[in-house]
């Protein structure tokens, strides 16, 4: 068996368990990682030995991405969506728009929903040119988040 585990109050706490491959080889998912530094090892045990890998403290960012179609046909609307990791709900999500070279403007918001999801329909405008978007999140206790932004054609 091979464990990650955290130390809160100087307590170790099993985070996930799992079995390595014959090769030695493991994934050990955290589902539940929240937000904020956490100190962390992997320990791994056999019949007669345990292996502790050395102690790291890892910080938990929240990620923000952004989809959407790569064309679009002019003065038309397109849905732009997205998902918020770790999931959480009800949080603002602030999508803005730049055509061309031009300045970024708020063109949207919306919530995510439980599953840290979103989606909400946004104009490309009426000119054939290039459009892009992006989504932002500032919240008071995940922090701000950014998306990569998401490039568009109109024609």
């Amino acid at each position: 068996p091979v464990t990650l585990s955290e130390q809160i109050n100087k307590v170790w706490t099993v985070l996930a368990t799992t079995k390595s491959g014959v090769d030695g080889s493991f994934v050990l998912a955290w589902d539940k990682a929240s937000l904020g530094r956490h100190t962390l090892k992997v320990s791994a045990k056999n019949r007669v030995n345990t292996v502790e890998a050395p102690i790291v403290t890892r910080t938990v960012v929240p990620v923000l991405s952004i989809s959407g179609p790569d064309t679009a046909a002019p003065s038309t609307s397109v849905m732009l969506q997205g998902s918020l990791t770790p999931a959480q709900a009800n949080v603002t999500v602030t999508i803005s728009r730049q055509f061309g070279s031009g300045n970024w403007k708020v063109i949207r918001t919306t919530k995510t929903n439980k599953l840290g999801r979103w989606g909400v329909l946004c104009s490309v405008g009426s000119n054939k040119l290039a459009v892009r978007y992006v989504a932002k999140i500032n919240d008071k206790v995940l922090g701000t988040a950014k998306s990569p932004s998401l490039a568009l054609t109109v024609r």
